[in-house]
């Protein structure tokens, strides 16, 4: 039988903390969840797992510093210039204005003064998934970089003018007994949304995060589908388009970022999209004022 990807969606950072905080309201069908759940509500701060009370009081204080530093200096060895865009564009075919445009005055146009007059532009979107979360022998220096690079691409596209829809995505393959794999996906920002960039660096590069919130959603998926998650919890997995259930269409406009977990390599990985990104944004536009 063909393995199956079971998602669970959470549409901002506030449902998976809210959902991930308490357990079923329908309970627990398997014992063994319940177990597991119990053993990361007792988990404290400095084990493996962290504490979930930490994670919570600081999602509700604000308190999440912008953590990016892994990646210090990263935009300052891509050319920024690259990402600059006019806001307006300017029109000097005015029939009043400050200034004459000589050439075609003398060229007998009508039109022949110099002004500045606001115009529509174009603003391009675009989708991101950004995997985050690693197998138990990675660091929380090398989670925290999926946070870095997830900051990074955030700031270098909305610095090009560039809505982003930002997601998170933790993809476990073998999550369950039954081989089926496993994935939570949690939206980050709208793309008519501030980039609240701690907080999304908070959720994607806090270790923490991950081994205990998504665990948790984890347990929660394999009770919401009846089934029984693996004891290792499975593999780390790339996340892809058709895991992820995107179209053709839609998997040939959005952007997957893979886990990373070194700068080096985050590096490489970002100035090859960014070599990509012109023809990935076509017909990815629309007008606003």
């Amino acid at each position: 039988m063909a393995k199956v990807m079971r998602n669970l969606f959470y549409d901002s950072v506030k449902d998976f903390i809210d959902d991930v905080s308490k357990p079923p309201e329908d309970g627990w069908k398997l014992e063994y969840h319940q177990d597991k759940w119990h053993e990361l509500e007792t988990s404290r701060a400095g084990s493996f797992h962290g504490s979930f009370n930490e994670i919570v009081e600081r999602f509700s204080k604000h308190d999440v510093k912008k953590e990016a530093s892994v990646l210090a200096g990263i935009m300052n060895e891509i050319n920024c210039a690259d990402f600059t865009e006019r806001s307006w564009e300017y029109r000097q075919r005015l029939e009043e204005g400050d200034i004459i445009d000589v050439n075609r005055y003398l060229d007998g146009h009508e039109k022949f003064w110099c002004g500045v007059k606001r115009a529509w532009r174009t603003k391009q979107v675009v989708r991101v998934y950004c995997g985050f979360g690693g197998n138990c022998g990675r660091s929380a220096t090398e989670l925290a970089v999926c946070g870095a690079v997830c900051v990074t691409l955030c700031e270098i596209l909305e610095s090009m003018g560039i809505g982003v829809e930002l997601w998170g995505v933790a993809t476990a393959g073998g999550l369950f007994e039954n081989g089926d794999d496993g994935e939570t996906l949690i939206k980050l920002k709208g793309s008519d949304e501030f980039a609240d960039l701690g907080m999304i660096n908070f959720i994607t590069g806090t270790d923490y995060v991950f081994r205990n919130g998504v665990f948790r959603s984890w347990y929660k998926l394999a009770n919401r589908d009846g089934l029984e998650c693996c004891d290792n919890l499975g593999r780390m997995k790339i996340p892809s388009a058709e895991d992820i259930g995107l179209c053709e269409e839609e998997a040939r406009a959005a952007i997957i970022v893979p886990q990373l977990f070194n700068i080096e390599s985050a590096k490489q990985w970002l100035k090859v999209l960014l070599e990509k990104l012109p023809s990935k944004m076509e017909g990815k536009k629309e007008d606003v004022e």
